[in-house]
């Protein structure tokens, strides 16, 4: 009959199915992850598109204005 202690160490057949268990993932999990990377990409795209349209205004306000005091 086995005994079992309160303190005592995990069975290595209770250790394999843990560590089965762990490496395993959900779909659900897996869909998250997915979305959340498109969220990350599409939301550093967005700012980098938003950066870039802010200083091409910038550049061409100053062209306007070079054009301006030549004439």
């Amino acid at each position: 009959m086995p005994t079992c202690s309160i303190g005592a160490w995990p069975s290595p057949a209770l250790k394999r199915k843990s560590s089965t268990w762990n490496t395993q993932s959900s779909p659900m999990t897996n869909l998250f992850v997915a979305y959340t990377l498109v969220f990350v990409i599409l939301f550093i795209f967005t700012w980098l598109l938003i950066s870039r349209q802010t200083r091409l205004e910038k550049k061409l306000d100053e062209l306007k204005q070079r054009l301006k005091e030549k004439s």
